[in-house]
């Protein structure tokens, strides 16, 4: 079996345990089977349509003018875009929850365990292609599987997926822990995914670059952003103690200029050792998961209580 062929088997078979986890899950939330069937008829033709215009959209002056219209229609899954995935994930369940007049977050906090399966697993398949791999490896003792990778002619490249994998691991395992309030559960998943993601489209060789800004960076901070304003205007609503928001809401323009600065340095400064680098970044995306987690149950504490 080729390489590509077997991430394509893995891709199918994570996204069936993660289907039939989120169907297992929202069924014993209660959910009515009709509901969780006609989110997934919306999700799965949907995410891979817009995981390719989102990649089509960003690179449109090449992918346009060589290949025209037809350029939409590459879905292998090299081309294709987390980001248009995951836009696609909730779409399908918000529309669900509408359309069969379901509380709000009744699929969605199901719904983040079975994609987090899935990423967990798709993942793992990257074993098998190029293109979760970061920069060559020089270091005899890094030379070794789960930390890199061999090709064919010997060379050694980091396993960037090995870590996105044990990211996704840690995420299921805290999505999984213990009940929370409605709609903690999935928000919580999506922040923490999109802020770690940050750290591993770094490391990554191939990635969607308008100049030395990586767009899936940019889009997964403005994803975060997003959600860290939302809870901030609804702890302003509720009243909350202004610390609780305020200091979350100064990080992170703050983290956001830091984040630029070090992917300008780790472009420019080759002299500069870019495991320090990396450290600050981590630090920085650390300190902006502890404030929005606590901002985050302090609303869906709060919110209970209403």
């Amino acid at each position: 079996m080729g390489s590509e062929a077997a991430h394509a088997a893995g891709l199918i078979a994570a996204i069936l345990m993660g289907a039939g986890l989120y169907v297992q899950r929202a069924r014993r939330s209660g959910a009515p089977t009709r509901a969780v069937l006609a989110s997934l008829i919306i999700m799965l033709p949907l995410a891979p349509l817009l995981g390719r215009a989102f990649v089509v959209l960003v690179r449109a002056q090449y992918l346009l003018a060589q290949r025209g219209p037809a350029a939409f229609l590459d879905f292998s899954p090299a081309g294709l875009s987390f980001v248009g995935v995951t836009a696609a994930l909730l779409i399908g369940a918000f529309a669900a929850e509408r359309l069969f007049g379901l509380c709000r977050h009744a699929l969605l906090d199901p719904l983040s365990l079975g994609a987090l399966l899935t990423l967990l697993l798709e993942r793992l398949s990257e074993y098998f292609v190029t293109f979760g791999q970061g920069a060559e490896v020089y270091e005899p003792f890094f030379q070794r599987f789960p930390f890199a990778v061999k090709n064919e002619w010997d060379e050694w490249y980091a396993a960037v997926f090995m870590l996105e994998a044990l990211i996704a691991l840690l995420l299921l395992a805290d999505a999984a822990r213990r009940a929370r309030p409605a709609g903690e559960r999935w928000q919580r998943a999506l922040y923490l995914f999109l802020l770690w993601q940050i750290l591993c489209e770094s490391l990554r060789a191939e990635t969607l670059r308008w100049g030395f800004v990586r767009v899936h960076q940019l889009f997964c901070l403005l994803g975060a952003g997003t959600l860290l304003a939302a809870w901030c205007r609804r702890a302003a609503r509720l009243r909350l103690h202004r610390g609780l928001w305020i200091a979350p809401a100064l990080c992170l323009p703050l983290a956001a200029a830091l984040l630029v600065g070090l992917e300008f340095a780790l472009d420019r400064w080759v002299n500069t050792p870019h495991l320090l680098l990396y450290a600050v970044m981590a630090a920085a995306l650390a300190a902006l998961s502890a404030l929005g987690l606590r901002l985050l149950s302090a609303v869906g504490k709060a919110g209970t209580r209403e």
